[in-house]
């Protein structure tokens, strides 16, 4: 749910901090290179640093009028919207991005194993929740009156599904398999 409150000062302090060093960065670059900063090989990348500072200066400007209550919320909305593209000039700066780069990959192509195994442990968990099953019915076809333990059963085993993450439970340590 969205909440209805007021950002943080601490936030929007370090917002403004964040935005006036993107700034003097910028700033620096700009005087250092002089000529180059805008016919230099990477011209396409300090054009889009100077879009990026406009925008942090903008977004600043309107969370700050926000707070006085003179601007319209969807302007600031779909600035703010933007604001991921910041990332990408975080990715640029970092001279780790490789790395990064590869555990996000290898995070990815585990998740595809984890989801294999999943599927396994699921198929596996049903044929046992049918024996369990099979077993439980069994049990009431006797005809024992045991009305404690029949209680126990239907909640444990009342269902496939019940009786799976009954099953589940009992693997991973969540149930004991003596209540079960």
């Amino acid at each position: 749910f969205i909440r209805k409150q007021e950002p943080d000062r601490m936030w929007f302090a370090g917002d403004i901090v964040f935005s006036v060093l993107f700034f003097v960065e910028l700033l620096l670059r700009a005087i250092a290179e002089r000529d180059l900063f805008v016919f230099g090989n990477e011209w396409k990348w300090n054009l889009f640093d100077c879009a990026l500072v406009v925008h942090l200066i903008v977004d600043t400007v309107i969370t700050s009028l926000q707070s006085v209550g003179t601007v319209n919320m969807g302007i600031a909305r779909a600035i703010r919207s933007v604001r991921f593209i910041r990332l990408v000039k975080l990715g640029r700066s970092v001279h780790g991005i490789q790395t990064l780069r590869l555990f996000i990959l290898s995070m990815l192509a585990a998740g595809v194993s984890l989801l294999w195994c999943a599927l396994v442990i699921s198929t596996i968990l049903y044929f046992f929740a049918l024996c369990f099953l099979n077993g439980v019915t069994e049990y009431f076809r006797s005809g024992t009156d045991n009305a404690e333990l029949e209680a126990v059963m239907v909640k444990m085993f009342g269902s496939v599904w019940s009786a799976m993450l009954t099953l589940f439970m009992c693997i991973t340590g969540g149930v004991d398999w003596q209540v079960a």
